[in-house]
């Protein structure tokens, strides 16, 4: 005699998440479970602001044309440092373009445009390290002013004038025609020059001076002009200097309390505000109290190396050259983007920066670079390119359970895409490579893998990335 056994039948219910906007961008502050599956933890060489993972931004061969592009040679020294300078001409009547680089042998070289193709050597240019810049009219001649340390050099595009008793420099800024610096060494000095004469720095009433500023706040970093007064950054404060006519009325007031310890090349004034970054992430300075920015960028910024920290102003945006360090503690440099009117940003990587400069000509203005493997000057390219190779896209989501608290199958996989990309599905029981096509509307691939939380990984090696939908579908026990 048998019992029959009752037979249960399980039901198994089926559900679908979708992602059919992508412009809220990265967060890199929560955790990964906490995360929408429509927001990225990480993405490179991307942009989002139309709602579609599209291409971001990157770098090629800078057009100077009817000019060529100037080449700097790799074969004895290497890039260290990008300046740009502009001089009037009185015989033609107009601008001419210089554009300078410091190498690691210690010297400058220059190529103007329109005149000579290679960078060559100016032979009373010569530092022991990189050397300031600052832009100035003196003698009604344009000039670039050098200086490093108790050394000054003005340059006005055919010889030197050296200034060998200046104090020690660590930054330079022009202000009502006078140069603010700071001091090296001890740095607590902010040194002024004579107004109307930069190379006169004779202690006086009538000429140059100093304000000795000890205490609160740190070590003088870097000075500003900025609506109307000096700023001294400081290695954790900001110092505001009124400097209006005769020096005795020069003042100071401690506008901010700390912000963390500051990098000092990141500072950059942008507009109607300053952008910097600080030991706890970036900030906006207006004058007042700082105020926090880009604060979903907090995760990866703990990753960062602040003493490779740039940051310049260009078109509207802040960029920031960054060392950051990956899922392996391998560093790796990018290049931050911040729309300083919007709050968006976006980054780029295999980039290999080593610096940029602005270019304000009077026939070009543009964001150059020099770059660790290229011997051509480059500027920033609306594409995702590095000289006219397409940069690869990637975008990581959080890890999400599709809020359902239990063990799930993701069966499928629907993706529109107008090019080729590779999709890597994970969750804790494994992980699966899809490779799509593109071109098709919503096209479907089989997943099959087994978890509770999933997360989706998207690469994409062609140009023009767009990516505009994502459906994951999946089936669980129903209880």
């Amino acid at each position: 005699m048998y019992y029959r056994k009752k037979q249960s039948h399980i039901s198994r219910k089926k559900g679908r998440v979708y992602v059919y906007d992508f412009s809220n961008g990265i967060s890199t502050t929560e955790d990964k479970k906490l995360v929408p599956l429509y927001t990225a933890t990480c993405s490179f060489n991307t942009d989002f602001k139309s709602g579609v993972l599209k291409d971001g931004f990157g770098i090629c061969v800078a057009d100077f044309l009817p000019f060529e592009t100037p080449k700097f040679s790799f074969e004895k020294v290497a890039p260290l440092k990008l300046y740009y300078y502009k001089k009037y001409d009185e015989k033609s009547a107009l601008y001419v373009d210089y554009l300078l680089i410091y190498a690691n042998d210690g010297n400058i070289y220059q190529a103007i445009l329109g005149q000579n193709n290679a960078f060559e050597i100016v032979e009373e240019l010569h530092f022991s390290s990189v050397p300031n810049a600052v832009l100035y009219t003196y003698n009604e001649s344009n000039v670039i002013i050098f200086s490093l340390d108790n050394l000054l050099k003005v340059y006005d595009g055919e010889k030197v004038l050296t200034v060998t008793d200046a104090p020690s420099i660590s930054s330079v800024c022009i202000h009502n025609e006078r140069l603010f610096a700071t001091e090296g060494g001890q740095m607590t000095k902010l040194w002024f020059s004579d107004d109307f004469d930069p190379l006169n720095w004779n202690v006086s009433l009538e000429d140059a001076g100093y304000i000795d500023l000890r205490g609160g706040g740190g070590s003088l970093l870097k000075v500003l002009s900025f609506n109307g007064y000096v700023y001294a950054f400081r290695k954790y404060g900001i110092s505001r200097i009124t400097a209006f006519g005769d020096q005795t009325t020069f003042s100071v007031d401690e506008v901010t309390a700390s912000t963390g310890k500051i990098a000092p090349n990141s500072i950059a004034v942008c507009g109607d505000r300053i952008i910097y970054l600080a030991k706890e992430g970036f900030y906006s300075f207006s004058g007042g109290t700082p105020k926090r920015v880009l604060t979903k960028l907090d995760g990866l910024l703990a990753k960062s190396d602040f003493s490779y920290a740039k940051g310049i102003f260009y078109n509207g945006d802040y960029y920031c050259i960054l060392q950051l360090k990956d899922e392996m503690q391998e560093n790796y440099f990018a290049l931050l983007r911040y729309k300083t009117t919007t709050g968006e940003f976006s980054i780029s990587r295999y980039l290999n920066v080593i610096d940029f400069a602005l270019m304000e000509g009077e026939q070009f203005f543009k964001l150059l670079f020099i770059c660790a493997d290229n011997e051509l000057v480059g500027e920033l390219s609306q594409n995702s390119e590095y000289f006219n190779q397409v940069l690869l896209k990637t975008w990581e989501s959080g890890q999400s359970d599709f809020g359902i608290k239990k063990e799930k199958v993701l069966t499928k996989l629907y993706v529109s895409s107008k090019t080729p990309l590779r999709v890597i599905v994970k969750s804790e029981k494994g992980s699966r490579n899809l490779y799509y096509f593109g071109g098709i509307s919503k096209e479907c691939l089989p997943v099959s893998l087994k978890g509770e939380y999933f997360s989706i990984y998207l690469e994409c090696e062609s140009a023009n990335c767009n990516v505009s939908y994502l459906c994951c579908e999946y089936e669980y026990e129903g209880g």
